[in-house]
């Protein structure tokens, strides 16, 4: 019963869409889709890669449209994992087929949407794509598509039964809407072109079938580009979550592989480190001298992969920092840090030459002297807050709450006794990590909004720096429902509001009188919840001595107005400029924090380890 309604809903919106194709958006260039009709284990992204690849190669430039199925992090909008630079994208916000196709495919965009309409026109004008593949396109009904190629498996066929009986999306009678299909290797051909001539084709137009070969490639070390694996390197243990595991454990052992053991997971499985431990105890304890995977599991396992050499150096360069100043005195500490910035403000070419820019728009009556005396402060600055963050990591609390005083701490309590949690921001702003940790001293711990590292050894340190004081982090996977639930608990969650984003969320507001794109969802939220939104900066005093302050809460505007979420976001922009025009040489000047108005200057590296990226 519950088949046949699902059925019929599934025939009702194909022929819906087919008696009105005026609602289907159009892009400006080709696209073609590659799908099915079944629920995975078709192939469906081999063959868009395989389309993409020989698109690139006749001299086209192709994008690969996705909507990233079992993504982690799922920002509105439109998530590049591949541009012409590279890989933008990790794991999280890209899914596992579309990092697997970026990396394969070099020359070719991809983009990862609920919307291919925007990811295409986004395709079109800032990558000069000029044809589209749709991965997994078949039931997109709101983008028109120049060619629907339908891939055929022999299940689809044998047991035509949808969901949740059956594997199919669609009936099988759908299949009468492709243009062109592709009859996998397990599929009698002839017995696909006897249907597409007599049952699937209903408009007597001759539809081509063509054959889709699967064959086993080499076994490699997993980076593109690696040298190859022969059988002869000793046995296997093999590991697939894909739909079919079975079916790559039988083509390792027709290549000639010996499988000591099988290891096989639900499709799109998010692998844990308890999975990676174990992997590795039944391949010591079986004899296995390799791991074999496919390509898409791969991507899934490469957060568990040892760390490179660059991020061990990175690691220990850290350590060895903080072992230093660990005995130090704090004053001696900052002067440290101050050397240690004023040293990368003479060699980062780079990043002084956008912090001049910016001060430049930002205070242009000021002399050119004064601007270059600011750069050169923040840089000190921001060696001193690396320098003060790892001396507090080795403090016990007794000492961090020594050398601390608050104001307008009683503006947080107040906050907590409405009972609807409480909503602190900052911006990359004088010592703000500091503040996370000394506030969970001396009133609450609270939640702190973070974007992982990409140095995984480094990502952990600074996440057990984070929390040792009881705090908590949230990052993009999510974020709402998690931060919904800690202030349902009234507890207080941290977010820093001068980032550059591209997210559906964005909202553009005045900072320092030029437009900048600012995350609305600390408006959202506050006009969500009720909860209070107060500021809060962490300034320097002489003597290695710091001061926590908490502004008065952050009046929100009438939550039934048109630019609501603007208006509160500009009034909380402008407490921020506010200090920053207090206090210049403490805010990240060197952040292209209006790259919308302005012309990029090249990628530049400094002094901080980078963060998985979230703007494009």
């Amino acid at each position: 019963m519950i088949s046949t309604v699902y059925a019929a809903v599934a025939r009702y919106r194909r022929h819906y869409y087919a008696i009105h194709p005026h609602l289907q958006r159009s892009l400006s260039r080709p696209v073609i889709s590659i799908g099915n009709l079944a629920v995975g284990g078709r192939a469906k992204t081999p063959l868009a890669a395989l389309a993409a690849s020989r698109l690139r190669d006749f001299g086209e430039t192709p994008s690969i449209l996705s909507r990233g199925y079992a993504r982690r992090d799922a920002p509105d909008g439109v998530v590049v994992v591949r541009d012409p630079r590279g890989i933008r994208a990790d794991l999280d916000r890209s899914g596992d087929e579309p990092l697997m196709l970026a990396r394969q495919l070099d020359g070719v965009a991809v983009l990862v949407s609920s919307s291919r309409y925007l990811a295409g026109r986004l395709a079109e004008h800032h990558f000069d794509c000029t044809v589209h593949v749709l991965d997994d396109g078949f039931q997109h009904f709101g983008l028109h598509r120049d060619a629907d190629l339908l891939v055929i498996g022999r299940e689809d066929l044998e047991r035509p039964r949808t969901l949740p009986a059956g594997r199919l999306r669609e009936p099988l009678e759908s299949a009468a809407s492709a243009d062109a299909f592709l009859a996998l290797d397990d599929v009698d051909e002839g017995r696909v072109r006897d249907l597409a001539a007599a049952r699937l084709d209903r408009t007597g137009v001759d539809r081509p079938v063509w054959r889709a070969r699967r064959t086993p490639g080499a076994a490699t070390m997993g980076e593109p580009g690696a040298g190859t694996i022969a059988p002869s390197a000793g046995p296997a243990i093999a590991v697939a979550g894909i739909a079919h595991p079975a079916d790559f454990f039988d083509g390792l052992r027709a290549s000639g592989w010996t499988i000591a053991q099988e290891r096989g997971f639900r499709d799109h499985h998010p692998y844990s480190r308890g999975d990676v431990s174990a992997i590795f105890d039944a391949a010591r304890t079986s004899g296995a001298r390799v791991v074999l995977t496919t390509e898409k599991d791969f991507v899934r396992l490469l957060p568990f992969r040892r760390p490179t050499l660059q991020h061990r150096l990175e690691y220990l360069t850290v350590m060895t920092a903080r072992a230093c100043v660990k005995p130090l005195p704090m004053t001696v500490v900052m002067a440290l840090g101050a050397v240690l910035g004023r040293a990368f403000h003479a060699v980062d070419r780079a990043h002084r030459r956008l912090a001049l820019k910016n001060l430049e728009a930002a205070f242009p009556a000021r002399p050119a002297r004064e601007r270059q005396a600011i750069a050169r402060e923040m840089f000190a600055h921001f060696g001193r807050l690396l320098t003060v963050l790892l001396k507090f990591s080795t403090m016990p609390p007794d000492r961090m709450l020594a050398i601390v005083e608050f104001e307008g701490e009683d503006r947080v309590r107040a906050a907590h006794a409405l009972g609807k949690g409480v909503l602190l921001f900052t911006g990359h702003f004088g010592y703000w990590e500091i503040n996370a940790l000394v506030h969970a001293l001396a009133l609450h711990p609270m939640s702190v909004l973070a974007r992982p590292l990409d140095n995984r050894l480094l990502h952990d340190l600074l996440e057990e720096v984070r929390g040792r004081t009881g705090n908590s982090v949230i990052y993009r996977r999510g974020a709402v429902r998690r931060v919904l639930r800690a202030l349902a608990a009234n507890h207080a969650v941290a977010v820093l509001i001068d980032q550059h984003i591209q997210t559906a969320d964005a909202v553009y507001v005045d900072f320092f009188n030029r437009p900048a794109a600012t995350t609305s969802a600390l408006a959202a939220l506050a006009l969500r919840t009720g909860a209070p939104v107060i500021p809060v900066f962490a300034l320097p005093l002489p003597g290695g001595r710091f001061r926590m302050v908490y502004e008065h809460a952050v009046d929100p505007p009438k939550a039934d107005g048109p630019d609501a979420l603007r208006d509160f976001t500009q009034r909380c922009t402008d407490v921020l400029e506010m200090y920053v025009r207090r206090y210049p040489g403490l805010w990240l000047w060197m952040h292209r924090r209006w790259r919308d108005v302005e012309s990029a200057p090249g990628s530049e590296r400094g002094m901080f380890p980078a963060a998985s990226r979230e703007e494009e």
